[in-house]
């Protein structure tokens, strides 16, 4: 029953067609070619059905993943470091546009973090700015040396939830830059 004449119309797809094929298209090709027809038909009520399975198993769902995010501590700060390095472009036009579409919002974190700074800022003798700027220039001395991005770290988050420390070089450590996302301002003492 094949006709060795006709092979799929789909690009890259060499399956014969059978005899009493109309379609053009190969039994998994001519599948997803009626799926998006019937997509572009019914839209907005496989839309709605698709919204109604999202609420009705939205507690469960949320369940699983705090379950995952306990048993996976740090991975989604992992991976989103992992793609910001990969992908800087992408992520500073994507900055750029949530700063454009959403300014109220950037308001608020600039004034949250210059807050804490006002709060974190010490007085430092010559000296003490000395160790700080030595931090910095070793972060980066082990960057170029070890091919990993090294960052200068706050033992105690200027931002915690539970404790907050200074910029002070007491408070400074030079870990890499996915360790420093995967802490993010959690406190040392307690884990919050």
């Amino acid at each position: 029953m094949i006709n060795n004449d006709k092979s799929c119309q789909k690009d890259s797809c060499e399956a014969k067609l059978r005899k009493d094929n109309k379609s053009g298209y190969c039994r998994a090709h001519a599948v997803a070619v009626y799926r998006k027809i019937a997509w572009q038909k019914d839209c907005e009520k496989i839309k709605a059905q698709n919204r109604n399975q999202y609420y009705k198993n939205r507690e469960s769902r949320l369940k699983k993943t705090q379950i995952w995010q306990v048993n996976h501590p740090g991975y989604g700060a992992i991976a989103s470091a992992k793609f910001r390095s990969q992908h800087p472009e992408k992520v500073r036009q994507n900055n750029r546009e949530q700063n454009r579409l959403h300014p109220e919002s950037r308001a608020r974190i600039r004034s949250r973090r210059k807050a804490a700074f006002k709060f974190a800022i010490v007085q430092l003798t010559e000296y003490e700015q000395f160790l700080v700027s030595l931090q910095y220039s070793f972060a980066q001395w082990m960057t170029n040396q070890a091919g990993i991005r090294f960052t200068v770290d706050h033992y105690f988050p200027l931002q915690g939830k539970c404790c907050r420390g200074k910029h002070h070089p007491s408070n400074l450590r030079t870990i890499t830059a996915v360790d420093n996302a995967r802490k993010c301002n959690k406190c040392p003492l307690h884990g919050l």
